[in-house]
């Protein structure tokens, strides 16, 4: 039996989570046409232009200490659009309420474990997303006669990356709610 929801429930799940705007999942956004961008700079977001382009950076500047979207109401439409397979599932009815706040949790663990290794190996810049912070560090050239610690960290790092990509890409950047 399908539960009912309320968009309060939907809400408070996304707020648990946050990774959508918290440059857990997406690196920036792209904005739609020069109106949308009007709209979403003087809501005071942080815009960047890439080749023809213009981005919302990640972390969301607009995202508040408590996850919530201080722009909502002006967000961009990708921003609009996006639901993550986590909220697809909880809307189908596959998973319930508090398998999908266990899976944000368990997310939530791999995402401060790997933050926790890119603070032990200098990598303080909670600006950047932390995929992009992660690949910094990684992409670094190995010092095979440099201290134990730090080469156990990188590894360390390189794993707990790739259990947060297996994690974000099976239960939130699925395209289907229905395949694991």
């Amino acid at each position: 039996m399908k539960e009912s929801l309320s968009p309060e429930s939907m809400k408070q799940l996304c707020t648990d989570c946050g990774f959508c705007c918290s440059g857990v999942l997406f690196v920036d956004v792209r904005i739609q046409g020069k109106k949308e961008c009007d709209r979403v700079s003087k809501c005071g977001a942080e815009l960047e232009q890439h080749d023809a382009h213009i981005y919302l950076t990640q972390p969301c500047v607009c995202l508040d200490e408590t996850n919530h979207c201080r722009i909502y109401e002006q967000r961009p439409e990708m921003c609009a659009a996006f639901e993550c397979g986590v909220l697809k599932r909880l809307v189908s009815g596959e998973w319930s309420y508090p398998k999908c706040q266990a899976t944000i949790q368990e997310a939530h663990g791999y995402v401060d474990a790997l933050t926790s290794t890119l603070f032990k190996l200098g990598n303080l810049d909670f600006n950047i997303p932390l995929f992009l912070r992660t690949e910094e560090v990684l992409s670094q050239p190995w010092d095979l006669n440099g201290s134990d610690t730090i080469l156990e960290l990188r590894d360390k790092l390189y794993q707990q990356s790739a259990d947060l990509s297996a994690c974000i890409e099976t239960h939130f950047l699925s395209e289907d709610a229905n395949n694991e």
